[in-house]
Parts: C-alpha cells; structure tokens; sequence
C-alpha cells in the first residue's frame, strides 16, 4: 500500500522520495504536505515534528517550491490519498 502511495504522490512531488527515504514517514509527509504548492513556512514546524530533523524539513520546502511535478494530479490523488490517511491513523 505504502510504495502505491510513493509512486502516486511521486506524480505531484518526485522530489520527495529522495529526501524521505523510510516509506512510513514519506507517507506522514505526504498526508501532512498534500498539495506541495499550499506547503508554506507557517506549516514547517508540524513537518518538523514528522521529520525530527530542521535541516531536512528545509529541504522538503526548498523542494517543494521549484518541482518539477504535475500540479492537476494531485486532485486525482487526493481519493486515493483518503486509503492512506486510514492507514497511517
């Protein structure tokens, strides 16, 4: 279910799986971001609770900004994002 989720969000965000390499916490970061492009300095400090390291939270934001992944797929992720919000819960 996880690695689905990793390609999935992959689409939106292919950054992200270099940087979060444990597959439980990618889709905690995930769950948490959502849509890279609403992921703002007011929200790092919950990333940084997930992450447990500031230096990798400012990566994930730094990344965040300059993607390169596909912006309209996250409206079709997001029902398949609803599984792993169960799952991870």
């Amino acid at each position: 279910m996880i690695l689905l989720h990793s390609e999935w969000y992959s689409y939106h965000f292919p950054e992200l799986v270099k940087l979060v390499t444990d597959n439980y916490t990618y889709a905690r970061v995930a769950q948490y971001i959502g849509n890279r492009k609403l992921l703002t300095e007011d929200r790092l400090d919950g990333l940084e609770k997930i992450l447990l390291d500031s230096e990798k939270t400012r990566a994930i934001y730094d990344a965040s900004r300059s993607s390169m992944g596909n912006t309209h797929f996250v409206y079709i992720y997001i029902a398949k994002l609803i599984i792993i919000v169960i799952f991870t819960e």
